[in-house]
């Protein structure tokens, strides 16, 4: 990932993304732009495809339509170098934060 982008080249673009599962319409030709420098917030009630978007954002799943990218190429090429926890953590109780990250990190090759 080439860290001399312009600050007016978004971030992540969202075009017409759209996520199905079987007959469910997780996301629906989603579009938006996610500029550099700042925070921005996902809202939405139970089903409304939060962390669905998220997932496609990390890797995790493909749209069934429509792309996601990154200022410098594709969100797939950049997957080892995202990560996300949605619900179900998946964490050791006993392990401090850092102890986690470092955990998860080796167990991912990262």
């Amino acid at each position: 990932m080439s860290t001399n982008m312009p600050d007016e080249v978004p971030l992540v673009t969202l075009d017409k993304v759209s996520k199905q599962f079987g007959d469910v319409h997780a996301l629906d030709g989603v579009t938006t732009t996610i500029d550099r420098h700042t925070s921005t917030a996902l809202i939405g009630g139970n089903g409304a495809g939060k962390t669905t978007l998220l997932r496609i954002l990390a890797g995790v799943y493909r749209p069934s339509e429509g792309s996601a990218t990154f200022a410098d190429g594709d969100l797939t090429l950049h997957r080892r170098r995202i990560g996300v926890m949605t619900e179900s953590t998946g964490l050791h109780l006993r392990l401090t934060a850092w102890e986690n990250i470092r955990f998860h990190a080796r167990l991912f090759g990262i």
